[in-house]
């Protein structure tokens, strides 16, 4: 019996030893996976993080970490009455004023921003998904 008793337990020993090198083998392909997918990601975004860090700096270069002057020094409009309004408009004092097609293009680069950022939205969307 003794013979039977030593032979299980060296049997042990070697499945306990290839279970733990399986264990270990394991570990080792799912470090290679992870970094497989974590290169795979970032092959994938590389040219839009690119092109995101270009806009970035033309946009930093152009303006620095200050607002346009446009944005700054807004008018109070919902505290005037209109006649304050009107004439700030039309600026009552002489100058050009503000034409319709000013305000109409401002507000159709606003809609175009609007849309293309919903279009950024739902591209990296698909692309995640």
């Amino acid at each position: 019996m003794p013979f039977f008793v030593a032979a299980a337990a060296v049997i042990g020993v070697i499945a306990g030893g290839a279970g733990i090198a399986r264990a270990q083998n394991d570990s080792h392909e799912n470090k290679v996976n992870e970094t497989n997918f974590r290169n795979s990601g970032e092959d994938k975004w590389k040219n839009d993080r690119s092109h995101i860090q270009n806009e970035w700096n033309t946009l930093n270069g152009q303006y620095g970490d200050r607002a346009p002057a446009v944005l700054t020094g807004m008018e109070p409009f919902d505290t005037w009455s209109h006649e304050q309004i009107w004439k700030a408009l039309n600026d009552h004092d002489g100058g050009k004023g503000v034409s319709q097609a000013d305000i109409n293009s401002g507000a159709d680069g606003w809609r175009r921003l609007r849309d293309r950022a919903d279009e950024a939205v739902r591209v990296f969307r698909t692309g995640v998904d």
